[in-house]
């Protein structure tokens, strides 16, 4: 049984406008070797099957990356101690938790449109995780489930290696994001979010431990995109401002505050927004004519200024040569912006080399420094320690830290710094 045709007119799609802006052509149908299963339950995916065409979505998680392919399901790579890699491998009836430094296949039953990996340190273990949205509408979820991020309800345990489908959602979802410990969702013109997951500190506009079940979070407007951080939310909105809710210790809200703040609030001074990614405890967005504004700490200067105090406004970051910018990320303790001319530039810290400036600094930077042997870049996303960026062939290219073997260069372990990007083999 095949499942049904790529709905391609997914506004406000990240993976719908990168393989439009890739210029891909999407199939609407799967291998044979795909089983559309209603029940959640994965069926066996054929890890020999041929290698993808390209890709269309990337996501850096806080020590692994994931891709949503143009054919077949999704890829992930690096740590896998929770089972976030998705690879539904048993053995002996327990997961197999080995990291991975090459591309496993995700067993998820159908091709994801779009994906996120997530899960940010703190100082405690990380709780990685990640969603990806299915071409079906549904939405599917694996890794740690400590505090139901995986949204499937009270359907009891499962491996955490083994993709589950999010329960009680609408079929219609065009858009999913995880954070560190909380999922949300969206559909086209509806004044909500569905969230699921830890909202300890508001970041479900609920204090609660563990929301396992999938609800709605109520907006002013009706919800263009969003992103989900550390413990904090963000969206716009249909009329181009930013709500954020969640963690404000670090003004990552965008207004000075002292901790969880369960109501939304407006950030300042931003106004025709089109992309907002929120970060560990910063966040970062793309308004007006291209502009990028950053807020929250800036301890390593990953708001692109000095000094290195936190900000209670949104600051603008100076991009080189006045350039606008199409796309930002907002990883850990550093943030990446693709420029106008799809080159990259990034800023923070760069001790693993996730600045991507092809050289020996390690220190934290406030400007803006261009990422080498980079071009056509359409998407950047920034993870722990590493960033991977996208381009319109549909190649992805990572670079930073590679402990794990989250760069996707066949060597995991490998504790040197890695400043220059180089290509993801699949």
């Amino acid at each position: 049984m095949r499942v049904s045709r790529f709905r391609l007119l997914v506004f406000g799609s990240i993976a719908s406008a990168v393989a439009m802006a890739c210029g891909l052509e999407l199939s609407g149908e799967l291998p044979d070797t795909f089983i559309d299963r209603q029940d959640g339950a994965p069926d066996v995916v054929d890890a020999t099957a041929p290698p993808s065409r390209g890709v269309v979505d990337i996501s850096a998680g806080y020590s692994m990356t994931c891709a949503a392919m143009i054919e077949g399901p999704p890829r992930c790579w690096g740590a896998n101690d929770a089972g976030q890699l998705g690879s539904g491998i048993t053995g002996a009836g327990n997961p197999e938790l080995s990291p991975s430094a090459a591309p496993r296949i995700v067993a998820m039953t159908e091709r994801a449109i779009s994906i996120s990996a997530g899960g940010f340190g703190d100082g405690v273990p990380e709780r990685p995780f990640a969603c990806a949205l299915g071409e079906s509408g549904n939405v599917w979820c694996w890794g740690d489930d400590t505090w139901g991020q995986s949204g499937r309800g009270d359907a009891g345990p499962s491996p955490p290696s083994v993709p589950a489908r999010v329960v009680n959602l609408p079929q219609d979802i065009r858009e999913v994001h995880v954070g560190g410990s909380h999922a949300c969702a969206a559909i086209d013109g509806e004044f909500n979010l569905y969230c699921w997951g830890r909202s300890h500190l508001g970041q479900n506009q609920t204090i609660a431990e563990a929301d396992r079940t999938p609800f709605k979070v109520p907006t002013r407007a009706p919800v263009r995109s969003f992103s989900t951080g550390n413990y904090h939310t963000c969206a716009i909105l249909a009329d181009g401002t930013i709500d954020c809710w969640g963690l404000n210790t670090y003004a990552e809200l965008g207004h000075a505050g002292t901790g969880p703040e369960v109501d939304a609030s407006v950030v300042p001074g931003v106004a025709n927004a089109q992309v907002v990614r929120a970060g560990h405890v910063h966040t970062c967005a793309v308004h007006g004519e291209g502009k990028v504004s950053c807020f929250g700490h800036n301890v390593q200067l990953q708001l692109g200024r000095e000094p290195s105090a936190l900000s209670g406004l949104p600051d603008l970051v100076p991009l080189p040569n006045d350039a606008g910018a199409i796309d930002v990320c907002a990883g850990f303790i550093h943030s990446c912006a693709v420029l106008t001319d799809n080159t990259a530039v990034c800023w923070g810290n760069n001790l693993w080399g996730q600045l991507g400036d092809g050289t020996d600094d390690a220190g934290n930077q406030s400007a803006p420094v261009r990422v080498v042997d980079l071009r056509d870049v359409v998407k950047i996303s920034c993870g722990g320690g590493h960033t991977c960026a996208l381009d319109k062939s549909g190649n992805v290219h990572c670079w930073g830290s590679n402990e794990h073997g989250q760069l996707g260069r066949g060597d995991a372990g490998d504790p040197s710094r890695h400043a220059r990007p180089a290509p993801v083999v699949f």
